[in-house]
């Protein structure tokens, strides 16, 4: 029975050695884990500040400027066409006039 006991109380000294070895690894894990999160966190409010501005032009608003800046330089290049058009045109006629 002695045998037994000191049998038991082996096992029972390597069960705690694991579940210590257990338990720090948890820990290590849950300290890198919280870490990452961190460092993810941080890194989301970057891009968010990017991307939204807060406070100043963020990308959302200078794609906003830039697209309504092409649309207006395409009208603009419309409009030239048609004024230079419109000038031979009148040139044109004002030629056939003169003769």
């Amino acid at each position: 029975m002695n045998g037994e006991y000191s049998e038991i109380m082996k096992r029972l000294g390597d069960i705690e050695i694991q579940a210590a070895k257990i338990e720090q690894i948890v820990t290590s894990s849950h300290k890198a884990f919280r870490e990452s999160e961190q460092r993810l966190s941080e890194l989301l409010e970057k891009h968010n500040h990017i991307i939204h501005g807060n406070g100043k032009e963020g990308l959302i608003t200078r794609i906003g400027l830039l697209e309504q800046t092409e649309k207006n330089r395409a009208w603009n290049i419309r409009i030239l066409w048609t004024a230079t058009i419109g000038g031979i045109i009148n040139a044109v006629f004002d030629l056939v006039k003169w003769r």
